[in-house]
């Protein structure tokens, strides 16, 4: 079986990773960046020789966890040069979420704007090759929970399970989940959505 490749990138603050599936497809878990390093940049020009494109687009799906600054910093570079099939996010009220991010919302807006204009898919699901599980709470959800860190505790919370020969490797990417979300969250395990 071919290899599960996960780079998870160091962007200082933020959050970014990038996974090319046993079957050549490929996902962005978020895109922070750091002031010199841009991870889409990079996978763009050195990631992408052995990917299979689905429909036409070198990246198959996009999952950002949750639209804090340091998760959606490199949107406008993503958008431009490697823009995604499938979108993975939540639907937020975003001048609460601009309430919540003092006055740093210049890639909240860009997000936003490319997010309303992005038309979903309704095609059928891609192999993997790989399981793929998410769990989370809705906005609204996570208001319930602590309003004041709603935002952090409605992350999507992505599980990559990888059955190799000898052994399961296992990715968890929480975004930003609080404790008392991520506790929440994970009572809802069976019940969570399969790509």
């Amino acid at each position: 079986m071919p290899n599960l490749r996960v780079i998870i990138f160091d962007v200082e603050h933020g959050s970014c990773a990038f996974i090319k599936s046993p079957t050549g497809l490929t996902m962005f878990i978020d895109c922070g960046r750091s002031e010199e390093f841009s991870p889409v940049e990079y996978v763009a020009a050195n990631e992408l020789r052995d990917t299979v494109p689905f429909r036409g687009y070198s990246l198959t799906r996009l999952v950002i966890s949750h639209p804090h600054d340091d998760h959606i910093e490199d949107i406008e570079t993503l958008t431009s040069k490697l823009e995604p099939f499938y979108l993975k996010s939540q639907n937020y009220d975003w001048e609460e979420v601009k309430a919540e991010e003092s006055d740093e919302y210049e890639n909240l807006d860009l997000y936003a704007e490319w997010k309303e204009s992005y038309v979903p898919s309704k095609e059928a699901r891609p192999d993997w090759g790989v399981d793929v599980t998410y769990f989370y709470l809705t906005p609204e959800e996570a208001k319930k929970l602590d309003e004041a860190k709603y935002v952090n505790n409605s992350s999507i919370v992505v599980l990559v399970t990888h059955k190799g020969t000898k052994f399961t490797d296992k990715f968890l990417f929480g975004g930003d989940m609080e404790e008392a979300g991520g506790q929440h969250c994970s009572t809802r395990m069976q019940g969570s959505e399969k790509p």
